[in-house]
């Protein structure tokens, strides 16, 4: 993607570099193009693409609208109600794209029919069921929910220490909070290290090492936290009501907060999928009383979140 975008004239000068063939004399370059390390290009890499598509708003209007709402770096994941409005799309986004020279390719769908005329070169290769991966999270396309993956590498060298702790802890890509629970007791075990006064490489007190080698082992069970990738599951047209709901607890260690998307279909049944969670360690010298006050604070802030994303017909709000 960077690649792709020219880089202003005057700024040119500002990213030369020395080439050295071990024989001939030092040569200067300079780059044309948006290159990777510096720190506005992934910036400059989505203005670029959101411009693009707003340029076109009246000649692909639905592609467009895929890029400027649900498109994040260089993932795009977005839903369909039907496979051939998914086929549809699909040529829309790869003509929309292409012509600012910007070409999709890892395509996925729970649904091989609409990825039928999608060259297999441009198909995502996850064979032997494992599941893909999209904005942090990993998908598997199959029975089309999210889950998660024991991380390869938390154990550093030093064995158990604060650095250790925080190392793990950030291996876990959670950021829709679906794994709020068991991150935040991390979280509580991290704080108490500070309030101790230990030091990065000091090996961890013992009413802390045994909490944080039984999470260490908990670990191997993220595969089984599975949720629906789907939070309207049915067509929209086809449910009678929709609402969000937000729920929220504190205790003397943490607080936290949780929304809930609650749909009535025909004839009269009721679906319950979890949009997002939050967790806070508490912070020092604030009663109960005054984190509960904080929990219901930041769960109106969540629903504030996440009622722009979703985009839906929200009938009823509590929180």
């Amino acid at each position: 993607m960077y690649l792709q975008i020219l880089m202003r004239e005057e700024n040119r000068d500002a990213c030369r570099f020395l080439w050295w063939d071990g024989e001939r004399r030092i040569r200067s370059y300079r780059l044309t193009r948006v290159c990777f390390g510096l720190k506005c290009s992934p910036f400059l890499a989505m203005g670029t693409v959101r411009s693009h598509a707003q340029r076109h708003e009246e000649s692909a209007p639905r592609a467009a609208k895929e890029v400027l709402n649900n498109m994040y770096m260089d993932d795009l994941a977005t839903s369909c109600n039907s496979v051939e409005e998914a086929q549809t799309l699909v040529d829309q986004l790869d003509s929309l794209l292409a012509s600012g020279g910007f070409h999709l390719h890892k395509w996925a769908s729970n649904e091989p029919d609409a990825l039928r005329a999608v060259p297999a070169e441009k198909t995502a290769r996850g064979t032997g069921g494992c599941p893909g991966k999209t904005l942090g999270i990993f998908w598997d396309r199959n029975g089309d929910h999210l889950t998660f993956m024991e991380p390869e590498k938390i154990r550093p060298q030093g064995g158990n220490t604060k650095r250790q702790m925080l190392s793990a802890a950030a291996c876990v890509s959670d950021p829709l909070g679906c794994l709020a629970p068991f991150l935040v007791r991390a979280k509580i075990l991290f704080q108490s290290l500070w309030e101790k006064g230990a030091d990065w490489d000091e090996p961890l007190p013992e009413e802390v090492e045994r909490p944080w080698v039984n999470w260490k082992q908990e670990l191997a069970d993220l595969p089984l936290c599975r949720l629906p990738r789907a939070l309207v599951p049915v067509p929209l047209e086809l449910t009678k009501r929709i609402e969000l709901h937000a729920f929220w607890d504190a205790s003397e260690r943490a607080y936290g907060e949780v929304a809930y998307l609650r749909l009535k279909t025909p004839p009269g049944s009721v679906r319950v999928n979890l949009v997002a969670a939050k967790t806070r360690v508490a912070v020092k010298r604030l009663s109960l009383p005054r984190l509960e006050l904080m929990g219901a604070l930041t769960s109106a802030r969540l629903i504030r979140f996440v009622q722009g994303p979703l985009r839906l017909d929200i009938r009823a709000i509590s929180c």
